[in-house]
């Protein structure tokens, strides 16, 4: 098994030469046997131990134990409590949440105290099956089926392909006692049952290496994905605009890529405009490939505030944004994109919404004049508009033949009283007027029977 490891560890780059290694030590035999190996390999380590004060008095034993180990063996160890349910309460989190959260932020200030190089946790070969399997049954990519890593950043898994089997054979020769959590036997979470019934039925009836199969399985699916992962950021160069407004994937060269591949890029400009893949599913992939068979105007709603809208030239993904200002001064309140815009702290605000032109074309009261919502022209949002109150040159178009009108004589064909009328808030391009809002929009933008892309402003007070 040793030789195993070691070469498992020179492979992967684990451990360089010199290198300090920080240990997280449960008490378990996976942590117990992971201490034990980097001994046996001369490597310099520090361990921290956590209490996450979730089992009483075993929890306390549990920490004695550790540190009396450490104590005997001359190893600098760091225990650290933390109440894990109810940092959990606080910040709504589950407890297993709470409890990798301070595992890591404990961890993290350790390594820079002692100078440590490398953070060595006790993931296995049938921790990584399990994991596997539950990403499996509750539905996943392919990276989810890749299972663990053996690096990630500092983090580092020496015993990721040893099985518990031969962990707990290795603790048995060298004497060494360990530690058993009662609560990994129990069938309360997920993960558990996974370990205690599924994984324990297929070493007992199927293949008693179920564990190793199911990794090695993971390890050729981590190749794939590395291979799709270099041709996916090829096409993806070749396919897709990014913009300060979002991220547009081009008609151009999209269609003719195999469906792995869109997925990818699809997957990636999601990523991208998000910051987060932890919400995006496969359906909400299949939901932005479905607009390149949608006419223009077309859009699917997306977690993290995102929208796609299928344009002329392709799909565009873009992020819902709140702006928030912090005073009533309207002169930058930028309207760039779809979402809502905070006007001021009392609570008014403009929606900016996409409307297809099948709802408007079955609209009943599509002409119907409304004070505080209007449907223009979706290409406007290509525009530098703003929402800002008047200036001395502004002007709005009042009909089919382009006439001009300042509006100042606007303002006083309407008899708005001159006190009121820097209060008025206008959607503006420049200085033309495309919306002055509670009143008319300018004709120019009219919605018509030819138009093709609607964009609905409604203003809420």
């Amino acid at each position: 098994m040793l030789d195993k490891i070691r070469e498992y560890i020179k492979f992967n780059n684990l451990i360089n030469d010199g290198d300090k290694v920080l240990v997280g030590v449960s008490g378990g035999a996976d942590s117990m046997c992971l201490l034990s190996v980097l001994l046996d390999f001369s490597i310099d380590v520090c361990v921290v131990h956590i209490n996450h004060m979730l089992r009483g008095k075993d929890a306390e034993e549990d920490q004695l134990y550790v540190e009396n180990f450490c104590r005997d063996k001359g190893i600098k160890c760091y225990s650290f409590s933390y109440d894990v349910d109810k940092i959990a309460k606080e910040k709504k989190i589950s407890c297993e949440e709470a409890g990798r959260m301070v595992r890591y932020e404990a961890f993290n200030n350790v390594l820079k105290e002692e100078g440590c190089q490398k953070i060595a946790v006790a993931h296995n070969a049938d921790d990584n099956a399990e994991t596997i399997l539950h990403n499996l049954f509750r539905g996943t990519g392919l990276k989810g089926l890749v299972g663990i890593a053996p690096k990630r950043d500092v983090i580092i898994r020496p015993l990721l392909e040893t099985t518990r089997a031969e962990i707990e054979s290795y603790l048995k020769a060298k004497n060494i006692e360990f530690r058993s959590d009662a609560t990994n036997f129990e069938d309360i979470y997920t993960r558990n049952k996974i370990r205690n019934a599924v994984l324990t039925y297929a070493k007992e009836n199927i293949n008693v290496n179920v564990s190793g199969h199911i990794t090695n399985t993971g390890k050729m699916l981590g190749e794939i994905d590395d291979f799709i992962e270099i041709e996916g950021n090829k096409a993806y160069c070749t396919t897709v605009s990014e913009t300060d407004n979002g991220i547009l994937i081009l008609d151009e060269g999209f269609e003719e890529l195999h469906i792995v591949i869109k997925r990818y890029i699809v997957r990636t400009v999601l990523s991208k405009v998000s910051g987060s893949l932890k919400d995006i599913t496969h359906r909400h992939i299949e939901d932005v490939l479905g607009l390149f068979n949608n006419q223009v105007s077309k859009n699917v709603n997306l977690p993290y505030d995102m929208v796609a809208r299928r344009t002329y030239d392709g799909v565009v993904v873009e992020k819902i944004i709140v702006n928030n200002v912090s005073n009533a001064t309207y002169d930058e309140i930028k309207v760039c994109r779809f979402g809502e815009f905070l006007l001021g702290p009392n609570g008014k605000k403009l929606v900016v919404s996409p409307f297809s032109k099948e709802e408007w074309e079955t609209k009943e009261n599509k002409y119907e004049e409304k004070m505080y919502t209007k449907w223009l022209d979706c290409d406007i949002l290509e525009r530098n508009l703003v929402i800002r109150t008047r200036r001395p040159k502004d002007y709005i178009v009042v009909d089919g033949n382009g006439s001009k009108k300042k509006l100042k004589d606007y303002f006083i064909d309407l008899k708005i009283p001159k006190n009121d009328r820097d209060s008025v808030l206008l959607l503006a391009d420049g200085e033309e007027i495309l919306w002055v809002i509670g009143y008319r929009i300018n004709y120019n933008y009219k919605i018509t029977k030819e138009t093709k892309n609607i964009v609905e402003f409604r203003y809420i007070e």
